[in-house]
């Protein structure tokens, strides 16, 4: 099984959409809210099993660091209803517990790597205090962030002059 997404799939995700006449907000991805939800189904014990939603606050406090306010019953009854209505969760009929959709596997799976193994590293290799760091390295990791860094400013430049964009200095 592939856990590749293609865009369509992720554009639902993070837009408003509608189940039947219910409308459903859409992810916000990146936000740590988000994140822990996902690591939570995708790789932190929830994945294949059934589980209540008491085990899924339990998890996001005691093992991946949320406050203990941030997931009241509330607030992820209402991330539950989300990951249902865009159909990575399921129900179980009769006994208040969910399980993972394989979409839903392959989207917590697919964007928890994204964001801890792209997408942060990426971001902190632009920050002035740790880029200095970076070009010291001869860490692989850190060498590729460079590179990529290198190539996605290139071919940004070369965007925006083809679309007659100024760069921002």
């Amino acid at each position: 099984m592939t856990t590749a997404l293609d865009r369509s799939i992720f554009e639902r995700l993070v837009t408003s959409s509608r189940e039947g006449r219910r409308p459903i907000a859409g992810l916000r991805f990146g936000t740590p809210q988000v994140m822990r939800l996902l690591a939570a189904l995708g790789c932190a014990g929830l994945t294949f099993k059934a589980f209540p939603h008491a085990e899924l606050r339990t998890l996001l406090v005691d093992r991946l660091g949320a406050e203990p306010a941030e997931v009241t019953a509330a607030r992820v009854s209402y991330q539950l209803t989300k990951l249902h209505g865009k159909g990575l969760l399921r129900e179980v009929p009769g006994c208040n517990r969910y399980t993972l959709t394989d979409r839903g596997y392959r989207v917590a799976v697919y964007c928890t790597k994204l964001h801890e193994r792209l997408l942060s590293p990426m971001l902190d290799s632009l920050d002035p205090v740790v880029a200095p760091a970076l070009v010291a390295s001869q860490h692989r990791v850190d060498r590729a962030l460079l590179d990529l860094n290198t190539h996605l400013n290139t071919h940004f430049d070369h965007l925006a002059d083809v679309v007659g964009l100024k760069v921002a200095a």
